[in-house]
């Protein structure tokens, strides 16, 4: 099993196409870490879990640029739900720009309100910090979590330091396949606590032609690890895999 660690499903871009990526992602053994940005995006991961076992795992959160009162009171309600088969909590955390923006003080409050929950019920996280790393990781040393993950990590090198000391994940996507930064993270990093994703339906540019990226990107994004570590691809898979098992807590 190959784990994409953070991919919208449920964004509407990529939920039109489901009866196409999940069958393929399904023969090609892949398993999404489904997140979420808002209430609508949340419950329609919750749905894509029910109709994909196995293959979506859902993360349900308020993404830091759709933060208000109201979306935060519903997101939680979600995630207090003991009827829900809630598999981690995300895409939350803080954005620089969200911050100026919306009011550092919302942004932060719902990034915590989420991690109490997170903490509590002992489930991963998956974490946006652009433009905000300083800050995020600062924050989450305050909470006792088991498992998170700063996804599409940018910081610079001591602050990936400090979230290897804490045992922390980081991902890398289909950036590494131009990205000189994505690929100094991807080889500075605890090969342990390394994960790959593809920020679904983010487009990368011109590497596919403008089209949104989808799971299937990333038995490439892992044969470019593979040229990085000077290892075999099946090696590779299977670190990862132990990796993205550890990271969403099944066997």
């Amino acid at each position: 099993m190959l784990l994409d660690a953070h991919v919208h499903l449920s964004d509407p871009e990529l939920l039109e196409a489901e009866g196409i990526i999940l069958p393929a992602c399904v023969k090609a053994n892949i398993a999404c870490a489904c997140v979420s940005a808002d209430p609508s995006t949340s419950a329609e991961s919750l749905k894509l879990g029910q109709r994909w076992p196995g293959t979506v795992f859902p993360f349900i959160g308020l993404h830091p640029w759709e933060v208000d009162e109201g979306r935060l009171r519903a997101t939680l309600e979600l995630l207090e739900d003991p009827g829900l088969a809630i598999s981690g909590v995300g895409e939350i955390g803080l954005d620089g720009r969200a911050m100026k923006e919306k009011g550092r003080e919302a942004v932060l409050r719902a990034f915590e309100l989420q991690l109490r929950v997170a903490e509590r019920k002992g489930l991963p996280v998956s974490v946006h910090c652009r433009d905000a790393v300083a800050e995020t990781l600062e924050v989450l040393s305050t909470f006792s979590l088991r498992r998170v993950l700063l996804h599409w990590f940018t910081g610079e090198a001591g602050q990936l330091s400090q979230a290897m000391q804490r045992g922390w994940y980081v991902s890398v996507g289909p950036s590494l396949l131009y990205s000189k930064r994505s690929a100094e993270v991807a080889a500075s990093a605890d090969r342990e606590l390394l994960l790959i994703e593809s920020d679904g339906p983010v487009r990368y540019g011109d590497l596919l032609e403008g089209r949104p990226a989808t799971p299937l990107i990333l038995p490439s994004v892992l044969l470019k690890l593979s040229q990085l570590w000077g290892m075999r691809p099946e090696d590779v898979e299977v670190q990862l895999e132990r990796n993205g098992r550890l990271y969403l807590g099944i066997t």
